[in-house]
């Protein structure tokens, strides 16, 4: 049976639908950060490219963002070594931003190595939330930035209920983020932080109460294991198995459109090999060893490791014979390892 609608009646029922609807997505929304971050446009204006996430479909490339998401929601404290140019910042400034809108009354800090780098941050959030449609700001009124103004450290919205929520930005410094308590810390590019250990321990109370911290970098050197000095990026990586923190790594291949005529084509043009360690590696070891300040080639060194797998010849020790000529000796235990003979006309 057909029923006819008048026309004020077919108006009222497809503002119900539409109001229906909404309420659908602003549950959605409230449950979980891919119900908010489904709705967003994102311009990254240093690269001029304009993008969207996609959270919701396993077979696209870029999926493997919602399996990140997914894991920081479950995990109190995470480091993610990554490549460049992946999205991985804008991702947890999409996770910022539903903290502001549909967790009131909570503080969400990013810190990076310098007040710009932590604006920045800050301006991807407000990016996402200005493209967001009026209904999913969840009735939050801005009270930071003044109305017309672009942010630019802080973003702060009252909610229905009268709370504020908040998201700062602050550089890297002995006291950064100690006197202040937070649902959510982000260290950004922490590899780089001057203060990285004293910004770290300040966080720490933020996941013994409930909140997440996120250590999130590209590589830059390692830490020495026995003092504890060096990079404080590399010790949390290295330490986090120990220590239970989560930890996961995100090279250049996890981009889905970066394939190895990609990697031969533009990253091998990079002729500073600490460069292409730290911005497209394919491996942690490959990361952190790039970037390594040390005295040997550091890209030989990994081609003679990957390369000296087999089982040597033999094992050998060299004694001086005279000033200029020495003799081998085989020994199980010889601090030499042959794996060719070497050859009468070589050098």
């Amino acid at each position: 049976m057909t029923v006819a609608l008048a026309p004020g009646d077919l108006q009222e029922f497809l503002a119900v639908r539409a109001a229906l609807s909404e309420l659908q997505e602003i549950e959605a929304c409230r449950e979980h950060p891919a119900g908010l971050l489904r709705h967003v446009h994102c311009l990254d204006t240093e690269i001029g490219d304009e993008f969207e996430f996609h959270l919701d479909d396993p077979e696209h490339g870029w999926y493997w963002q919602r399996d990140l998401l997914d894991w920081w929601l479950a995990n109190p404290k995470t480091v993610v070594l990554k490549a460049r140019q992946l999205g991985v910042s804008w991702l947890a400034a999409g996770l910022a931003l539903w903290h502001l809108l549909y967790r009131p009354g909570t503080r969400s800090l990013v810190v990076s190595f310098n007040q710009m780098e932590a604006q920045k941050v800050i301006r991807k959030v407000w990016v996402q939330y200005q493209s967001l449609p009026e209904h999913l700001r969840n009735g939050a009124i801005v009270v930071k930035p003044a109305r017309d103004a672009e942010p630019s450290d802080t973003i702060e919205v009252r909610h229905r209920n009268g709370k504020l929520s908040t998201v700062l930005g602050l550089p890297s410094t002995p006291k950064a983020g100690r006197s202040e308590t937070a649902a959510l810390v982000i260290l950004d590019e922490f590899a780089f932080h001057e203060y990285a250990a004293d910004t770290y321990t300040a966080a720490l109370p933020t996941a013994a109460k409930g909140g997440r911290i996120l250590v999130i970098s590209t590589a830059n050197g390692v830490s020495n294991e026995e003092t504890g000095e060096g990079n404080h990026f590399h010790r949390i990586w290295s330490t986090a198995d120990a220590v239970g923190v989560g930890k996961r790594f995100y090279g250049w291949q996890t981009h889905p459109d970066r394939d190895q005529a990609f990697y031969d084509r533009e990253v091998m043009a990079i002729p500073d090999s600490v460069r292409r360690g730290r911005e497209y590696p394919s491996s942690p070891r490959e990361a952190f060893r790039l970037t390594q300040n040390v005295y040997f080639d550091e890209e030989a060194l990994s081609w003679y490791e990957q390369e000296a797998t087999s089982k040597p010849l033999y094992r050998c020790d060299f004694q001086t014979v005279s000033p200029r000529k020495a003799k081998r000796e085989k020994r199980d235990l010889g601090l030499t390892r042959v794996y060719q003979e070497p050859k009468e006309d070589g050098k």
